[in-house]
């Protein structure tokens, strides 16, 4: 194929020497003008870091001030339920981060049901309580439970190594209308370190803490079972 016969829709790449500038790739598309020369320079300024937006005083009290709150002591009382952490909701543009209100979330695993309080920039006073069925990102303390909870299936434990990993991956039910489409399912993975496939795997339902199913005890790569 000549150079007539390529598609104007391929993207191609060139390189330009900017003015006193370092090389800058900058993409056309075959027949279009060349791009404009810049005259961009670069200076260092000097920065200051951002304001840690934490303390731990006052993400404890954050904390310690949504769970006061009566509608949320409704939905956590008597309820299997996790702290998932303390973060800034987006601000007035103008504002500084810690103008910004916070955001305490929690999850209850009982109702599998996500609560968000949402209290003022100083964690002083409750502004909403929203609940929704949704599954926020899971912290290191469910990732240690649902690779626990799988060691100790007794369809998988036999099988598993001295020196194996367990790496886990949220997972969702495909079909909504399925009884776990709401459950907080991790899908944990045991591999050796210079491994890229697992060899074993085992779908976790925090939700009732049950292993619901385990995949790779009986194909080409498992080892035979310790007894």
């Amino acid at each position: 194929m000549d150079e007539s016969d390529t598609p104007k829709s391929v993207p191609l790449v060139q390189m330009a020497m900017v003015e006193d500038t370092l090389p800058e790739v900058i993409p056309f598309f075959r027949g279009d003008p060349p791009p404009p020369r810049l005259n961009a320079r670069f200076e260092l300024v000097d920065v200051e870091p951002l304001p840690d937006p934490f303390t731990e005083e006052l993400v404890a009290r954050a904390q310690a001030r949504a769970r006061a709150a009566p509608e949320v002591r409704k939905l956590l009382t008597g309820k299997r339920a996790i702290a998932l952490g303390v973060s800034r909701l987006p601000g007035p543009k103008d504002g500084k981060l810690t103008d910004a209100p916070i955001l305490v979330l929690f999850y209850s695993y009982t109702d599998s049901l996500a609560i968000e309080v949402t209290l003022d920039r100083s964690a002083g006073r409750v502004r909403e309580v929203k609940t929704a069925r949704y599954q926020p990102t899971p912290i290191p303390e469910e990732v240690e439970r649902a690779i626990e909870l799988a060691r100790r299936d007794a369809r998988l434990e036999p099988y598993l190594r001295e020196g194996m990993r367990g790496t886990v991956i949220p997972q969702n039910a495909a079909d909504p209308r399925d009884g776990l489409a709401d459950h907080r399912l991790l899908d944990v993975m045991f591999l050796y370190p210079d491994e890229r496939m697992p060899r074993y795997k085992a779908l976790v339902d925090l939700d009732t803490e049950r292993v619901l199913r385990v995949i790779g005890v009986d194909d080409a790569r498992s080892e035979p079972p310790s007894s």
